[in-house]
């Protein structure tokens, strides 16, 4: 069994509920992501799953024999080409290939080659899923964090790591004597704005904050502006 992405590649899903795991999921991450055992040999995913899936180990006839005669084989040997991903070696091709061999001689079954082109947009598909906002409108945090330091031209490293811990459930103030509320500047740019008597616009600086509770753990980003000159 793969894990990760490569799951997703290649049609394999976990059984195993990833509810209360840490840190949590958001957006709709909760219908693409789930846990399973990973195991060298085969023989010892039966009684991980089993363990893993506790009282609903019953919902997935983990002891109703299989005849693997009666199910249908199909081989996807590569995913055509994705751009983000390497080239499957040629031992895996052939390994691949010395299954099929074997499954047909063993079962007496007929395993079909089937090439799907837009498996080569896999990882977009994935990456897009992973980040779409859930029924409340609620992106994913981490991909929010992605989004928001594409316009970062003032954080630093460490400054970035600690809002991804924040945004990840970590409530260890590193500034105690600074209260709970921590805020710290995203990035500064300029805008001209229209002045409320229409006479004129001023030029402002705007600084875009961070701010941080860790007594509530919330989040928001703040604007804050600073006016540099008039002009008619």
């Amino acid at each position: 069994m793969e894990g990760r992405f490569p799951s997703q590649s290649r049609f394999i899903g976990g059984v195993v509920s990833s509810d209360s795991q840490y840190p949590p999921t958001s957006g709709r991450q909760g219908e693409y992501l789930s846990s399973g055992p990973m195991c060298r040999y085969a023989q010892d995913l039966l009684p991980l799953l089993r363990i893993m899936a506790g009282a609903n180990a019953s919902m997935l006839s983990l002891d109703t024999k299989v005849d693997l005669r009666k199910l249908r084989f199909f081989s996807i040997p590569h995913d055509g080409g994705c751009v983000w991903t390497n080239p499957v070696s040629r031992e895996l091709l052939d390994v691949q290939r010395r299954v099929v061999q074997r499954l047909e001689a063993d079962l007496g079954v007929k395993v079909q080659q089937v090439a799907l082109p837009r498996l080569r947009y896999s990882f977009q598909i994935w990456d897009t899923y992973m980040s779409l906002p859930d029924k409340d409108g609620k992106r994913d945090q981490m991909y929010a964090a992605q989004e928001m330091f594409k316009t970062a031209n003032k954080v630093t490293r460490p400054e970035k790591a600690l809002i991804l811990g924040f945004m990840a459930g970590s409530r260890e103030n590193p500034c105690p004597e600074q209260g709970d509320i921590i805020q710290i500047k995203l990035s500064e740019h300029t805008e001209v704005l229209p002045k409320a008597d229409g006479t004129g616009s001023t030029t402002m600086l705007v600084d875009t904050v961070f701010e941080m509770n860790y007594s509530t753990g919330q989040w928001t980003r703040l604007k804050k502006y600073k006016p540099i000159t008039n002009t008619s």
